[in-house]
């Protein structure tokens, strides 16, 4: 008796493992189905995505005069680009000795007086210049940048006074 009641667990134990395997079986078929579906649409919408950047290339290169930056076309391809096989005897690039599309950065110019003796020289061979006028002064010894810079520093070591121009917009100057 113990046999047969061992045999019918046997059984029931078969049946039950079988029903979980028709259970997995129709659950792994569900979840590729799913992956599936994910799929196909992840790559309609990298197509439309694709389309869309074309789109507005060719709106940039019609506003730009038939310039336009490269469209993104890498975004179709879903999976991650491969990286790239390295060889034995690779060695770092040398730098370009081309003229590139960024202009190089000018040395320091020389001049007989620095930019603050060449400011406090003018404001005291002039009396009391405005903004405009020194300036003009800064721009003709053909000096890099504005002149506003360096009067803010003479301003701030107490060099030079900063006074309300009386005839209207703009300051004065005038050595301290």
């Amino acid at each position: 008796m113990a046999a047969i009641e061992s045999s019918l667990s046997l059984t029931e134990l078969v049946q039950a493992l079988q029903e979980q395997q028709s259970q997995y079986a129709e659950s792994t078929a569900a979840i590729a189905a799913a992956l599936s579906d994910q799929q196909l649409q992840q790559s309609e919408h990298a197509k439309a995505i694709a389309s869309t950047l074309e789109h507005i290339s060719g709106l940039l290169s019609s506003l730009l005069g038939g310039f336009a930056p490269l469209a993104a076309k890498a975004v179709v391809a879903v999976a991650p680009p491969k990286k790239p096989k390295k060889t034995v005897a690779a060695k770092p690039a040398a730098k370009s000795t081309s003229k590139s599309s960024t202009p190089r950065r000018r040395g320091s110019s020389k001049y007989a007086t620095t930019g603050i003796e060449s400011v406090i020289n003018f404001i005291a061979e002039h009396g009391s210049p405005n903004t405009k006028e020194l300036t003009a002064h800064w721009q003709s010894e053909k000096r890099g940048g504005k002149v506003d810079h360096t009067l803010s520093q003479l301003v701030k070591q107490k060099k030079l006074k900063r006074v309300a121009n009386p005839d209207g917009r703009g300051s004065r100057y005038v050595v301290a």
